[in-house]
């Protein structure tokens, strides 16, 4: 499979620190080969733009397009922590505790939510 790096990666990843685009360069061999391998926890991010998302490391994703076998790598970024508690999760919770919760739980999390 080509692989093209659209300008948006190329200047992504030349910000990056070394130990990212290192990671990066793995990642991609990876990718190359198989889709799915178990590092890249690769998924589609984007339906509609048929966008998915893989794992540079713990902290960096990258994003990218597969179109008549050439795979776009659109641009890379650090992590959203936060992603994994959205503030409609965060509203979710509130609900299920309900009023005689133990609040202070939930003003750690949203500091938490709103530090990331």
């Amino acid at each position: 499979m080509k692989v093209v790096l659209s300008d948006g990666a190329i200047e992504s990843l030349t910000d990056a620190p070394r130990n990212v685009q290192r990671a990066f360069e793995k990642q991609l061999r990876f990718l190359v080969d198989n889709l799915l391998h178990p590092s890249l926890h690769a998924k589609k991010y984007d339906e509609s733009n048929d966008v998915w998302r893989a794992r540079v490391n713990k902290d960096w994703r990258f994003y990218f397009t597969i179109t008549d076998g050439h795979m776009r790598l659109l641009y890379a970024r650090q992590h959203n922590r936060a992603g994994a508690l959205s503030v409609g999760r965060l509203i979710h919770f509130l609900a299920v505790l309900g009023p005689s919760s133990d609040y202070t739980y939930i003003r750690i999390m949203v500091r938490w939510l709103l530090s990331s």
